[in-house]
């Protein structure tokens, strides 16, 4: 693997110390054979769910004698993708408006530990997801824009009621008073995972929200 013969020995929880850089795979699935980390299963390039706590290290055999050779910390320096952020991410889509770190801790909620108010604009990419009733639009669940055409949400959330009885709110800091900039959209279509609360209770719970657009646009 990685240029040698194979790995003798993987040694998990940072045996070598920790990496300082960016983290650029997480969860890779290795069969052993492979001549790079790219060849292995993994998520997206940039995405994570882990720290360097997590690093790993190997223990290789040469392919002379089959003796040990030195051992070798594969953490994030030692990778070179074949592609950086720049280049899989659109330049204003998904970018905040406002830097998002302010001091103000929320105290009336205590079910929120560590959180704060953020600020408007922090994050662009929020969807509040509306039911239309006959009192009016009753805030049901959230989402994320994945692009023009399409909002990420959980399945539960729109499982019960046909896709015109969803409204979907862009850029809606406070959910009670209507602001500059915010869009709002109905739902042309929805698709949830086929297997979708099959086995586990709520197994699968994501859907695709296809936007009905206005005017030939979409999420702007």
């Amino acid at each position: 693997m990685i240029g040698w013969a194979r790995a003798t020995h993987v040694y998990k929880n940072n045996t070598y110390g920790s990496g300082s850089g960016f983290i650029w795979l997480d969860d890779l699935r290795c069969l052993g054979y492979e001549s790079s980390v790219e060849d292995c299963q993994h998520m997206p390039w940039g995405s994570n769910n882990c720290d360097h706590s997590e690093d790993v290290g190997l223990r290789c055999a040469s392919d002379d004698d089959g003796g040990p050779t030195p051992d070798v910390a594969i953490s994030s320096e030692n990778v070179s993708p074949r592609t950086t952020p720049a280049t899989f991410l659109p330049e204003t889509c998904g970018r905040r408006l406002v830097e998002d770190n302010p001091t103000a801790p929320i105290i009336e909620k205590p079910k929120i530990v560590d959180g704060h108010t953020p600020l408007p604009g922090a994050h662009p990419w929020m969807v509040a997801i509306y039911l239309r009733t006959k009192t009016g639009p009753k805030h049901s669940c959230g989402g994320a824009v994945l692009s023009e055409d399409l909002v990420l949400t959980a399945a539960h959330c729109v499982s019960k009621y046909p896709a015109s009885t969803y409204i979907l709110r862009i850029g809606d800091f406070n959910v009670e008073e209507e602001e500059e900039g915010q869009q709002e959209f109905r739902v042309s279509s929805i698709a949830t995972h086929p297997q979708f609360d099959k086995g586990p209770y709520l197994n699968n719970d994501v859907a695709l929200l296809r936007v009905h657009r206005k005017n030939g646009k979409g999420i702007q």
